[in-house]
């Protein structure tokens, strides 16, 4: 074993209980956190039951509003056609809102006065802006200064391929975290036509492959085939996002953004005038598949894409972000037009249902606006046309999602801990399930993971301290830890190890049934691994130290896990990318086999760097062609953006050829790369380049 660490040698040697949880300090942690856990700890009488925060609330205001608005079904799904009859001045008694999250929002005027107060409390704290729990302070003149706490950084990670069948070749897919559980992408192939993402040009280019080379390249203008924009005076931006390949379809993902001009007013804030969003909507095209694929229907939410899982029962749930207008700009609750997110199939759009829209028990934000995450279900089994099939809107934004093939859980940080909701997938059917809270915030999905009847979780904790220092104050790192909980399906935590990877942050994990392993850094490498066999009493194994850190796992062979990522000095300085295999046969003994390490420097000039580090998909992994596709930047006295071909056997990497574009062609960096039967198509929005993978080398090259 290779450690330095005092805390996990004590931690391997013995299942200890953290120095937080020992007696002396047991009533003190309770006297901090009990309000904090009593509003997240629950199972059915959730945050997301829509009662007011304390008793019983009267509402005696007389707003009245009716009229013919298209809602959708909270049962069928479907449109329908209803009135809306704000409240009166009927008393109204909150609390029989339900013990179950399940039946969200009374009604509209709930949702409003939610807006409403979090309003007045971010006017409240706007005037007492040096209040030390928002890190804005006077630093003893008239300037506030606003410090901002280190953030744990954004998951790190990188998708390998699960080989699909097409004819008689096998073909490249999207690592699927789960399996039966898929994922969308840039580039999708079915085995005769590549499709990739050109967000640039607002398009998917379709090319047709085979056996190395390209023949006929067909250009969907996704622009075109959106919907107009709906006022003709505003501004409109375009994102295309990812897609499927998925029972003879292509599905597109794409967003856009509607701008106008705004005159601001607020008591506390100058008069200004500047552009303002005042619609987001993400969009998915149908189209059929092929060398011409035609648009066949489309489906609209409203909100920014976060991301989308296919189920293994055939339901494509797509989760966005949305964020209602100021409240300034909503002129009362009938004016739900700007409050209230609504989804639609060919324009047809309908507003949510009151109780699809779950809200907050204990609500304490303080904001000008509501946010919801957004989750639709459509049905793709249908022979004709996809479905629309559920939909709910889940108070907050949700930062990372897990998905199993019957769960979704959507992950939110609130004040440095996670918030879980489980939401249960069956038949295209959105429900609320159970929530809880963990300590520490998640670096990614893979830092998720559902296993016979249990989730497991990594998180990161970074816990902070206000300092005075004369005139000034700020705020500083106290302590960084990491844990890794086990949960019940209630999400209630049965069992748990704290204190691994002190002063660094998770940066990558990977699950493989009991086991899990997990990468930590500061200026050195630890690879962990975990016991989970018993779930209420996960172990730490082993602790193996490298320099550098893995930003993704992936398991290569049975005893064999490879790692990707930045390499580094013992100082935790870059010096560029590496490919890692670790021998896991024995996980009380982790061992490396082998590593290469990617440096584009020249006589000490220049660094190199994968973008693949920060988008997790841009590497192709494919253990079953012996082939790993990496790209890389190389900043020198040239810019130089490359795919590297590499094959590994008995502990060495080979890298087998290096297709490079200087900044000179003009074109972009390759960010995809694809491989049909025995050749490897790597991808730009400039360029398609082929080669052989037994020879890397090229067989042909197409641009635009």
């Amino acid at each position: 074993m290779n450690s330095n660490n005092e805390k996990v040698k004590e931690l391997l040697e013995r299942n200890v209980v953290p120095s937080s949880l020992e007696p002396e300090n047991v009533k003190k942690m309770l006297d901090e956190k009990s309000a904090k856990k009593k509003r997240n700890r629950i199972t059915l009488a959730s945050r997301f039951a829509a009662a007011a925060a304390a008793g019983a609330v009267i509402c005696t205001s007389a707003v009245h509003f009716a009229g013919q608005r298209n809602v959708i079904d909270s049962e069928s799904g479907n449109n329908v056609t209803t009135s809306f009859i704000g409240v009166t001045d009927k008393e109204t008694d909150y609390n029989i809102l339900t013990e179950s999250y399940m039946n969200g929002a009374e009604d509209y005027d709930r949702v409003y006065r939610l807006l409403s107060e979090r309003h007045e409390r971010y006017k409240e704290n706007i005037r007492h802006y040096d209040d030390a729990e928002n890190g804005i302070f006077f630093n003893g003149a008239d300037n506030a200064v606003n410090v901002i706490p280190e953030a744990i950084p954004d998951g790190n990670v990188a998708t390998g391929t699960t080989a699909g069948t097409g004819d008689d070749k096998d073909y490249h897919d999207t690592f699927n975290q789960e399996n039966g559980v898929i994922e969308p992408d840039k580039a999708k192939t079915d085995g005769e036509y590549i499709y990739y993402v050109d967000n640039y040009g607002y398009c998917i280019r379709v090319a047709k492959a085979e056996d190395g080379y390209f023949g006929e390249v067909t250009t969907i203008d996704i622009q075109r085939d959106l919907p107009e924009k709906k006022d003709v005076h505003n501004l409109r931006s375009i994102t295309v996002n990812e897609m499927y390949v998925c029972n003879g379809m292509l599905i597109v993902i794409a967003g856009t953004d509607e701008y106008e001009e705004t005159a601001y007013s607020d008591d506390m804030i100058l008069d200004t005038i500047y552009n303002q969003v005042s619609d987001t909507d993400t969009y998915v095209l149908f189209y059929k598949t092929g060398e011409s694929p035609e648009l066949v229907s489309i489906y609209n939410q409203d909100g920014y894409y976060k991301d989308a899982r296919i189920s293994p029962e055939g339901y494509m749930y797509l989760i966005s972000s949305y964020t209602s207008a100021c409240f300034e700009n909503v002129d009362g609750a009938e004016d739900f037009e700007k409050y209230i997110p609504r989804s639609g199939v060919n324009g047809d759009e309908a507003f949510l249902p009151a109780d699809s829209i779950l809200l907050p028990e204990d609500d304490d934000e303080c904001s000008s606006n509501l946010s919801y995450t957004v989750i639709g279900s459509i049905n793709l089994n249908s022979e004709d046309t996809p479905v629309k099939t559920d939909i709910k809107a889940l108070a907050g934004y949700t930062g990372n999602i897990y998905c199993s093939a019957e769960n979704l859980y959507c992950v939110r940080n609130l004040n440095g801990d996670s918030d879980i909701t489980r939401i249960s997938l069956d038949g295209g059917k959105v429900t609320p399930a159970a929530n809880g809270s963990v300590d520490g915030c998640v670096n990614d999905q893979f830092s998720m993971s559902e296993y016979n009847g249990y989730f497991r979780i990594a998180t990161s904790k970074t816990n902070y301290e206000k300092v005075e220092s004369g005139v000034t104050s700020f705020f500083q790192v106290t302590e960084r830890y990491n844990s890794l909980y086990v949960l019940d399906m209630d999400l209630n935590i049965v069992g748990e190890v704290n204190g691994y990877g002190i002063d660094e942050n998770i940066k990558s994990v990977n699950f493989s049934g009991d086991m899990a392993y997990v990468v930590t850094f500061r200026q050195t490498d630890p690879l962990y691994s975990f016991d989970l066999s018993d779930p209420t009493s996960p172990k730490i194994l082993d602790e193996y130290k490298i320099t550098g850190y893995s930003s993704y796992m992936q398991k290569w062979s049975d005893g064999l896990l490879l790692g990707f990522g930045p390499e580094a000095d013992e100082n935790g300085i870059s010096t560029g990318v590496k490919l890692v295999m670790f021998d896991n046969s024995d996980p009380n003994n982790l061992r490396e086999l082998g590593k290469y390490v990617v440096n584009f420097s020249h006589n000490g000039i220049g660094h190199s760097y994968s973008p693949a580090v920060s988008d997790r998909k841009q590497l192709l992994i494919s253990p079953e062609k012996n082939l790993i596709c990496v790209p890389a930047m190389g900043f020198g006295e040239d810019f130089t953006t490359s795919y590297l071909l590499f094959s590994y056997e008995n502990g060495t990497f080979t890298l087998k050829n290096t297709i490079s574009r200087s900044s000179d062609d003009k074109m972009t960096s390759m960010d995809r790369a694809v491989y049909i039967g025995d050749y490897v198509y790597l991808l730009s929005k400039d360029f398609f380049v082929s080669a052989d993978i037994a020879s890397a080398q090229l067989t042909d090259e197409i641009k635009f």
